[in-house]
């Protein structure tokens, strides 16, 4: 799991953490993706999901300086199969 950081005071308050899914959507295709997040406190919120091509991207809005999170991001394909990814994102 990677960790990732961002400055909610920054870029119109929001961030956002792309998951580059080529390798393991081996020419099938994205569509669904949907991102939940979780940590101490309920602050950082998704804002979007969006897919384009074999990228999708989860869009984060708030948080709480010094507080980790972890984004989990399932990912449905035209093939019927299931991804779930987690990452985490300190806010700073």
């Amino acid at each position: 799991m990677a960790t990732y950081t961002f400055d909610p005071k920054v870029a119109a308050s929001f961030t956002r953490r792309t998951f580059n899914l080529k390798g393991w959507l081996q020419g099938d295709t994205i569509i669904r993706a949907a991102a939940t997040t979780s940590g101490l406190d309920t602050s950082l919120r998704v804002a979007s999901t969006t897919i384009n091509g074999n990228l999708a991207t989860v869009w984060l809005t708030g948080g709480t300086p010094g507080v980790t999170y972890t984004i989990s991001l399932e990912v449905q394909t035209g093939d019927g199969r299931d991804d779930y990814i987690d990452a985490t994102i300190l806010v700073q």
